[in-house]
């Protein structure tokens, strides 16, 4: 759960600093750091779906 806040963190500062400076380069770390969750979240949803028709 730590680890996950500090991504969070780390997402939440880097879209600010893309919103306010206009930074392209930011809101692509962002939503690197946010892929493999994202990912994670899609692979859990497929399996639970699998388990319960």
């Amino acid at each position: 759960c730590d680890r996950l806040a500090e991504i969070y963190q780390f997402v939440s500062l880097r879209l600010v600093k893309a919103a306010i400076g206009c930074d392209q380069s930011a809101a692509q770390e962002a939503e690197r750091a946010l892929a493999p969750i994202v990912d994670g979240f899609k692979q859990a949803v497929a399996t639970v779906a699998g388990a319960h028709p």
